[in-house]
């Protein structure tokens, strides 16, 4: 994987934004405030049902820091109590959710975007035998992510569904080919990818307000889980 699909996956932890760029709160792009937890806890929890109660919504706004995969409905409840309330938009790192599999995507709909990137041949990851290539939990499909064309839609897509759905940052899924319930369906004999430099990443020394570290402008977070 080269250096420009590293920058473009980001593949470091929403959380680890603040151990790379120092103890300090950094301001989203859309002026909400994610804490120091240098010297405290602060709980950003999974997705919240919908349907909660008056009692749940103030609960949850006033306890956790934020969450992931809200629909502005949902988030717009929790903000009207807690203003600083974080919201991510979750979104799989180099993978194509499988067609029937929803994501949101203009901030209030559940759907997916199958449809416009199938038209796309390049765009996805195949074996040796030219196939695509799935997961074999959910039909999940790899993208090729160093195709040009996928690049650019991938960063327009993410910042118009960012956009839409005042989301504070992105949480990026499966950031990963081989484990657990992202098994591939093919032996590893079947298909090549890329060499990829495993080590950890090493930070670097940054401005404080290098725009690197606001979770709401170009940082966006990955997780192989």
């Amino acid at each position: 994987m080269n250096n420009a699909v590293a920058r473009i996956l980001g593949i470091a932890a929403v959380a680890a934004l603040v151990t790379v760029c120092g103890a300090r709160s950094f301001v989203a792009a859309a002026g909400r405030t994610f804490p120091d937890t240098s010297t405290r806890i602060a709980v950003l929890t999974d997705q919240l049902p919908g349907g909660m109660s008056a009692a749940q919504e103030r609960f949850a706004a006033t306890h956790f820091v934020g969450t992931q995969k809200l629909s502005l409905n949902l988030s717009r409840a929790l903000r009207a109590i807690n203003p600083q309330f974080l919201v991510l938009h979750y979104h799989l790192a180099m993978w194509q959710s499988a067609p029937r599999v929803s994501f949101v995507v203009d901030g209030n709909t559940w759907a997916n975007d199958y449809m416009e990137v199938n038209r796309h041949e390049s765009w996805f990851w195949h074996d040796l035998s030219r196939r695509r290539v799935a997961s074999n939990q959910d039909g999940k499909l790899l993208m090729n992510v160093s195709d040009p064309g996928f690049q650019q839609y991938w960063r327009e897509s993410l910042a118009s569904q960012v956009q839409a759905g005042d989301y504070d940052g992105v949480f990026l899924d499966s950031a990963y080919t081989g484990r657990g319930h992202i098994a591939l369906r093919a032996p590893k004999a079947a298909y090549r990818l890329p060499r990829v430099d495993t080590s950890p990443p090493v930070p670097t020394a940054r401005a404080p307000n290098d725009r690197d570290c606001m979770p709401g402008s170009s940082a966006v977070g990955a997780s192989e889980h």
